[in-house]
């Protein structure tokens, strides 16, 4: 009935002995101690109020514009649904994983974190000089992200690994070169994304907008959920293929490419 089995460092969930099918049944949901001394209920508690807060502070102000999707809008949406998710589910993974190697929870999410929102802002104050408005730049960029997710959640408790066996310094450059490239290429989809959505209709981004950030509020706390499930490389392999998925929404969002020279 429970999952007894010893932790790993890509899922190192001490305490966690739930296994999905005994959530629903077992009262964890009914049960207010059991959810107080639960950290899968307390993660449940944080989604719903999430998704409540979201939808209130980002859904309705937008809805309330009465601009209805139509036609290549619903493809945009996608797009922005999927980069909002996929962002979080290798940033959040990431994160925990580098925790290891950088050593103090506090110092990795100063490092982390900073170095990935750093790298992903100045791409993306950049991303009209390099994707411009060609879309075969940004599928290049998405399969590029992909690829390198997939391979980080194969192949990172393997250099994780190295890097533990490694001088503090090595451990913080092999921080960065993890980290910058990642952010470099998220930060190119979303401003691309809204510029191919502005020259469709002005009133859309604001909808855009809304919605990646909607995606990233419950994709924060749905990657811990799968990360506790399933591992940090299983995670962010998800990550990955959120991104496969815009790109394959802006291949129908925009199928004819158009680029300044």
């Amino acid at each position: 009935e429970y999952d007894i089995s010893p932790v790993t460092d890509d899922r190192p969930f001490f305490f966690d002995f739930n296994t999905p099918t005994n959530l629903i049944g077992s009262g964890l949901f009914t049960d207010l101690r059991r959810i107080a001394l639960s950290g899968t209920g307390t993660l449940v508690a944080v989604l719903v109020q999430a998704l409540l807060l979201a939808f209130l502070l980002l859904v309705l102000p937008v809805a309330s514009r009465r601009r209805k999707l139509k036609g290549r809008g619903w493809w945009f949406l996608a797009f922005f649904l999927a980069t909002g998710t996929g962002f979080m589910f290798i940033e959040v993974p990431l994160l925990q994983r580098l925790t290891l190697v950088v050593g103090h929870p506090t110092v990795a999410v100063a490092l982390v974190l900073g170095l990935l929102l750093i790298s992903s802002g100045i791409s993306s104050l950049f991303s009209e000089r390099i994707t411009k408005k060609s879309s075969k730049r940004l599928l290049a960029v998405l399969t590029g992200l992909c690829l390198l997710s997939l391979l980080m959640a194969f192949a990172g408790p393997s250099v994780g690994l190295v890097l533990l066996e490694s001088t503090r310094s090595i451990q913080l450059i092999g921080t960065g070169l993890l980290v910058i490239p990642v952010g470099a290429l998220m930060g190119l989809a979303t401003p691309h994304g809204l510029r191919m959505a502005s020259d469709l209709d002005e009133e859309l981004p604001p909808i855009f907008w809304a919605a990646t950030s909607f995606a990233s509020v419950l994709g924060a706390v749905l990657s811990v959920m799968v990360s506790m499930s399933i591992g940090f490389g299983g995670a962010m392999a998800i990550g990955g293929v959120c991104y496969f998925i815009a790109a394959l929404a802006m291949t129908r969002a925009c199928p004819t490419s158009t680029s300044q020279r």
